[in-house]
């Protein structure tokens, strides 16, 4: 937590018999199904298969005789790549695959190498910072003051922002690489709230910063270049394509994830007292949605990412059990009158775009 600013209070006192019930019901549901909240063999399974996929169209990039296959390979490996991505590092980043937190630290260094981020930096935000104080100004690192989007009543606004639901895929296809060869340098040498974690400074953390980059590098420039020395493709295409293809990985990364924290939801300043007037499980429902793809069926490869409230009440259950948990949530939600919503994604994206708009307009005096 930045030293400058207070732990937050909730007042947890509201909404016990909706936590009690709601902790119960998900017991429940583990010992009927007799199963655990961790990855299972069919979990792993499907990892296995995007790794396999992704490995082999890796392996025909570097084969490649003219720039628009190793293009087409490349794009494809880095869809694949993100798939595998999108279906483990999140549940990894809540200690939800393993029950070993080596083991979870482990699968997310590796899957990240080839979408470049830093897992530690990435984790210790979205964990620390993002799930404690969803959409709460100041605290939300996800949500922090920045040129290109204003993502809060509470934010000073500027000219640009009456656009903002224009240009915002633009913001959304430029997030990864910013992450990758930015945000990550900017925590890496202290210059973001997260330095406030000193343990940061210990030797194998720099050490892991730069072998991982470096490993990224090499995936996607270094190695290609080696591999193709001897074809008509040059060193300025191998980067130009990476920086495309990682900018399209990008926008659809963006785009499913950060929707169900602007579709009707609410934005909290801190009170002078540091006190939050409801209970954290609210505040869920609060800041959050659940949505729909179709089919049904694609929930399975989006990591759960759709059921993104039900994730913020129940981060330590992996994605698989996402779909049973949603109902549980939405029944119980209902018996407490809780505001659960799951929308289809035609929704959220019309929800995002009056957000944006009505962000971007000038608040009045």
């Amino acid at each position: 937590m930045n030293s400058k600013k207070p732990a937050l209070i909730f007042d947890n006192q509201q909404d016990t018999a909706f936590a009690s019930e709601l902790k119960q019901a998900t017991k429940d549901y583990l010992e009927n199904n007799k199963t655990h909240k961790y990855a299972d063999a069919r979990f792993f399974v499907k990892l296995i298969f995007l790794f396999t996929i992704a490995t082999a169209l890796y392996v025909h990039c570097l084969h490649a005789e003219t720039i628009t296959i190793y293009a087409l390979y490349f794009a494809a490996f880095m869809w694949a790549a993100m798939m595998l991505s999108m279906n483990s590092f999140h549940d990894a980043s809540h200690g939800s695959v393993f029950r070993k937190p080596s083991y979870n630290r482990l699968l997310m260094a590796f899957v990240c190498i080839p979408m470049g981020t830093d897992p530690h930096y990435w984790a210790l935000r979205h964990v620390h910072f993002h799930h404690t104080y969803p959409n709460i100004d100041g605290y939300d690192l996800d949500t922090e003051p920045n040129p290109a989007l204003r993502q809060t009543p509470f934010q000073r606004w500027s000219p640009q922002y009456q656009y903002q639901h224009i240009y915002w895929p633009l913001v959304a296809a430029i997030s990864l690489g910013y992450l990758c060869w930015i945000s990550d340098w900017l925590d890496r040498f202290g210059k973001t709230p997260l330095a406030t974690f000193s343990y940061l400074e210990q030797r194998r953390y720099w050490l892991q910063f730069f072998v991982l980059k470096f490993m990224h590098l090499s995936l996607v420039f270094l190695i290609p270049l080696f591999a193709l020395q001897d074809t008509p493709i040059h060193w300025w295409q191998i980067l130009g394509i990476y920086f495309l293809v990682q900018a399209f990985v990008s926008w659809f990364l963006v785009i499913t994830i950060l929707g169900t924290h602007w579709a009707d939801v609410e934005f909290f300043n801190p009170a002078q007292d540091n006190k939050i007037p409801h209970s954290w499980q609210r505040h869920a429902f609060l800041t959050a949605c659940d949505w729909q793809p179709k089919p049904r069926w694609l929930n399975n490869w989006l990591g759960g990412l759709d059921l993104h409230l039900t994730h913020h009440l129940l981060p330590g259950y992996s994605n698989r059990h996402y779909v049973a948990l949603a109902d549980i949530v939405e029944k119980l939600a209902e018996k407490h009158s809780l505001p659960y919503r799951r929308i289809s994604y035609t929704q959220l994206f019309k929800l995002q775009q009056i957000f944006l708009k009505k962000m971007g307009k000038k608040p009045e005096q």
